[in-house]
């Protein structure tokens, strides 16, 4: 009988909550404070660097706001306190982060369709995933749409609001069975037209979502445009446009996950190419594909997903000439960096290649070398 491997790692469940409208204000409140002390410290430590060119410190800060700012602005009072702790630590990560490139933090926006706060006291916290509510101060009973259950150490909770809808999200350190080794390994190529085209000649068809979705949306921004800024009608239309979007990105990233499993559950070796996306993108006649396409989640799902079941997920080297070697004699054919050309046969061995699964090939082939597994 085979005992089945576990380990623990740290997964995100979310779930929509239906405050009331004492605990809706609550939240508000809470999410507009956290703003406000955020764009207070940003502005300081701003001026700070832009005078001493000097770092202001997380305890200078946390001085800053309990001498100062709690005296200026009461109303901040309302913010959990390990919230505070954690606006001040992620502004300082995000400014040093921000000022090695050259530039300062954005201030946060009032009207930003999306806005957390994080809480990390958690020894009140109660689940009743019977009743569908969590109690958690100083919310008290939540109405909560716990629709799956999960065990193991709660590190922390975040709140969300996105658009018009609340969600809380457990950070927690579960228990994880780990997938059943294959000992196989496959390569894959990121396409436009097909996704994920694999070394043993599999395709991932491109749902291509905001294309399908794209002349509603241009239909419900020439709306908006018409209507008077922050009227009713003009919110309306907004929540319309923000559920078209949000709608668009479940889609996505649904496919992503059930390609990622799919390839997590039968290779154990998966190599792709290190893709600089960004620079992609700046190229305009193929930007808003790429942003559709989503290549960097899917990559970012394979590599934890990898990680959680102790296999591998390796980037070659983004130099490496996948598409213009012939996966059989390794020969270089020079005429194929014409992207028009999708079949195209060996000069020197004479082995007809499609394009994609042969630099598909050549990618596994690299990839494998380079872990020494060949």
């Amino acid at each position: 009988m085979s005992i089945e491997k576990v380990k623990y790692v740290y997964k995100s469940y979310s779930y929509r909550i239906y405050p009331n409208k004492k605990q809706t204000d609550m939240l508000e409140n809470i999410f507009e404070s956290c703003d406000i002390l955020y764009n207070d410290l940003l502005e300081l430590k701003i001026n700070q660097y832009k005078n001493n060119k000097t770092y202001l410190s997380r305890n200078y800060c946390i001085n800053h706001y309990n001498n100062i700012l709690l005296k200026q602005k009461p109303e901040l009072d309302i913010i959990p306190q390990t919230a505070l702790i954690n606006v001040i630590y992620t502004l300082d990560k995000t400014f040093k982060k921000n000022i090695s490139k050259n530039k300062f933090p954005k201030f946060k926006r009032q009207y930003a369709t999306k806005k957390t706060f994080k809480i990390f006291n958690i020894n009140d916290l109660k689940i009743d995933f019977k009743h569908n509510k969590i109690y958690i101060k100083p919310f008290e009973s939540i109405k909560t749409k716990l629709h799956r259950k999960f065990e193991g150490n709660i590190k922390h909770i975040i709140f969300k609001k996105e658009d018009d809808q609340y969600h809380v999200i457990f950070v927690v350190n579960a228990k994880h069975k780990i997938l059943h080794h294959t000992k196989r390994g496959i390569g894959i190529d990121l396409g436009l037209k097909d996704l994920v085209i694999t070394s043993n000649n599999e395709r991932y068809y491109n749902l291509k979502v905001l294309y399908h979705y794209e002349k509603k949306l241009k239909r419900l921004n020439k709306e908006l445009s018409k209507k008077e800024y922050n009227s009713k009608n003009y919110l309306k239309t907004k929540k319309k446009i923000n559920k078209t979007h949000r709608k668009i990105k479940n889609i996505r990233k649904n496919n992503l996950n059930q390609i990622s499993n799919k390839l997590i559950k039968e290779y154990d070796y998966i190599i792709a190419e290190n893709i600089d996306i960004n620079q992609l993108i700046k190229s305009h006649n193929i930007s808003k594909s790429l942003i559709d396409a989503s290549w960097n989640e899917l990559l970012i799902q394979l590599e934890y997903k990898a990680k959680w079941n102790n296999k591998v997920f390796y980037k070659i080297d983004r130099y490496y000439p996948s598409s213009q070697l012939c996966s059989k004699c390794h020969k270089i054919n020079p005429l194929l960096k014409d992207v028009n050309i999708r079949t195209w046969t060996c000069p020197n061995c004479g082995e007809k290649h499609d394009r994609d699964i042969n630099a598909a090939k050549n990618i596994l082939y690299r990839g494998l070398k380079d872990l020494h597994i060949y």
